[in-house]
């Protein structure tokens, strides 16, 4: 949720997609919130698909096969990094002079944390989810303020879903006018909402890369996968949406163990196998 975890959680799920499919896999890290807010590690994140992209030859690539994937809100960040990265032609975000890129083949969303500003979804409303919504609006409260005194104000809410829209409207309104992000990123930061901290939010999301989207029914996230899957097969992109019945958020760093996460990464890898192997 943009505030913990770190790479070495994540290196045996790497490692199986890398075996599985013989393919090359660069997992990067990214600079947490609150003490590093949006759009922090949305600009980190793009930029490390913009290496990959320019060393093609050093690190034995073809830079038009690469696909760029996340889990949560790590999924999130791979949907905004592919929009920005369409937005940009794959351009550094650091040089204005630098080369175009080859569009990205795909991206793979897992569980993904692309909206905080409905909870009337089935998802968030299940009784069950309650306090799992409270945390997860704590977190992204952090990650678009940098501000933990937000985290007092959401202790308030008593469960009560109606109040969470007029609360991140004043967030983010707040957040968005005081950032000063780099300015290639600064006119779609204009706006009290916006595609980059939330991916639902994108308008037109024609020419975005093929999608594989994984939503967990029992995860409070499942209607982000369920919803951004029908907006971009409405705009003609490519979508293969995977309905999983059993399973949780996080689940995927299980997979050695939960027959729900092997069953996820098997059609992870045979995804990655149909599209760029």
């Amino acid at each position: 949720m943009f505030c913990y975890y770190n790479q070495a959680m994540y290196h045996s799920l790497m490692y199986s997609i890398a075996i599985a499919n013989g393919c090359k896999v660069i997992l990067c890290g990214q600079k947490l919130a609150p003490e590093y807010p949006f759009p922090n590690a949305v600009i980190e994140a793009y930029q490390v698909i913009n290496w990959v992209q320019t060393r093609d030859a050093y690190l034995g690539i073809n830079k038009r096969r690469v696909i760029v994937m996340g889990d949560g809100s790590g999924g999130a960040l791979a949907a905004a990094v592919s929009i920005l990265h369409q937005r940009n032609e794959g351009k550094s975000l650091l040089d204005s002079t630098a080369d175009l890129q080859p569009p990205l083949a795909a991206q793979i969303l897992i569980n993904p944390v692309l909206q905080a500003f409905s909870y009337g979804e089935d998802s968030s409303l299940n009784p069950s989810h309650q306090s799992v919504v409270k945390l997860k609006s704590l977190f992204l409260s952090y990650y678009l303020s940098g501000n933990a005194s937000f985290s007092s104000y959401l202790g308030t809410l008593e469960g009560s879903t109606d109040d969470y829209p007029r609360f991140w409207s004043s967030l983010i309104d707040d957040a968005v006018k005081t950032r000063d992000p780099i300015s290639e990123l600064r006119p779609s930061l204009d706006g009290v909402w916006n595609e980059f901290a939330f991916p639902l939010m994108c308008a037109d999301p024609s020419g975005l890369p093929a999608s594989l989207i994984v939503g967990y029914v029992e995860d409070q996230s499942f209607d982000d996968a369920r919803y951004f899957s029908e907006w971009l097969q409405h705009h003609r992109v490519p979508v293969q949406f995977i309905r999983e019945l059993s399973g949780y958020h996080d689940n995927l760093l299980l997979h050695s163990i939960s027959p729900s996460a092997k069953k996820v990464l098997q059609h992870v890898a045979d995804y990655i196998e149909q599209t760029v192997c």
